[in-house]
């Protein structure tokens, strides 16, 4: 399976971009395709451009972006690390899953044990069972109609990004009302899952 990197924020905290350098170790060669379609404007939205920037500070050059809306999806299959960008939980979900880019990366997350990839909030929650908790709590637009709420379950917990105690009692309720444990990780966290160890990062 392959490395999962459950963040906030990317690679914006220090912490989380430390634990993202000890895993690639000192290689840049790697390619990155950074997903763009949890956020608006796509490719031009600032946080993927800081996405960008952040990758080339750090000595990477094969960097590209990807639409699953419009691209040829399996440029996925040649990545080493995947990246998706933050935004609109239900907008990456619907167009994650009418694009086939969720079968895509089904069998990569299962199948690719040296492939990376960073989720970031959006992108995060995208890995876990239910994407649910984004309707309820502190809840995202669900302006796609979304009523199927299934995620792509390679981390079996739901995660709730951006954490901060303001909305911990909306959280409780929410973990009573379904009987469920979230996982809290606030935007200097991260939730790293390698060969099958979980360790939060913080």
């Amino acid at each position: 399976m392959a490395t999962l990197l459950l963040t906030s924020t990317g690679i914006s905290s220090d912490v989380v971009r430390e634990s993202f350098l000890q895993e690639i170790g000192a290689y840049r060669n790697q390619k990155i395709s950074i997903i763009t379609n949890a956020a608006k404007e796509g490719n031009e939205n600032k946080y993927a451009r800081l996405a960008e920037q952040q990758f080339r500070d750090l000595g990477f050059s094969s960097i590209s972006f990807v639409d699953v809306e419009t691209e040829q999806i399996h440029i996925l299959d040649d990545a080493d690390i995947i990246y998706v960008i933050g935004g609109n939980t239900f907008t990456l979900l619907k167009k994650i899953r009418a694009s086939g880019a969720d079968k895509i990366l089904s069998k990569r997350l299962s199948k690719t044990s040296d492939l990376i990839y960073i989720g970031v909030s959006a992108g995060s929650i995208l890995l876990t069972p239910t994407v649910r908790l984004a309707n309820e709590v502190e809840p995202d637009p669900n302006d796609e109609g979304i009523d199927d709420f299934s995620g792509l379950s390679f981390f079996p917990d739901e995660i709730y990004p951006h954490y901060t105690e303001d909305v911990e009692s909306e959280i409780r309720e929410y973990e009573i009302r379904h009987s469920v444990s979230v996982r809290r990780i606030t935007n200097d966290e991260a939730i790293l899952v390698k060969n099958g160890n979980v360790t939060n990062v913080s």
